[in-house]
């Protein structure tokens, strides 16, 4: 697995050799946006890759991203760069510890560590073997609080964005 820790104390990093080349050269063939998906890419070059959950850019489901970023197809089931793809344990390391990392928190967010804040969901079946079981959300805890992941579900059910 890639590393996603990185020296704070460097503020800039040289890219390697040849990487903006072969960004642009990847994604000629696509449509423009498609070049913000190439994670190996960025990886490959020391660029630590943060997960995001953002609305309207993203769908704000941050778990079905990460099955995005596993499997590289669209919703319809399309190929989009797949050779981008990346481990299961990789697509959780950037929606955690990476994207602590890129909003400089990694001290008090992003893995399960004595001291850190966690929100965590209990997922039913091993997402690392089958990607699609990262679907079975089970349970939500948020603040030290459990949450029967159904009912939450029915309760935002015909909402948009936060209340």
């Amino acid at each position: 697995m890639r590393s996603f820790s990185r020296d704070r104390s460097v503020t800039h990093q040289r890219l390697k050799p040849g990487t903006v080349r072969r960004i642009l050269s990847y994604a000629a063939p696509y449509r423009r946006e498609l070049a913000f998906f190439l994670v190996i890419v960025a990886m490959d070059a020391g660029i630590t890759v943060a997960g995001s959950s953002d609305r309207p850019v993203a769908s704000g489901a941050p778990l079905q991203a990460m099955q995005f970023m596993v499997e590289r197809r669209t919703s319809g089931g399309l190929p989009v760069g797949p050779g981008e793809a990346i481990t299961a344990a990789e697509a959780l390391a950037a929606y955690t510890i990476g994207s602590a990392y890129a909003c400089r928190v990694e001290d008090e967010l992003g893995s399960l560590s004595p001291g850190k804040q966690a929100d965590l969901v209990v997922i039913k079946g091993d997402p690392s073997k089958k990607i699609e079981d990262i679907e079975n959300v089970e349970t939500v805890f948020k603040d030290g609080i459990g949450y029967d992941s159904a009912k939450l579900m029915e309760a935002c059910r015909g909402t948009v964005g936060s209340r």
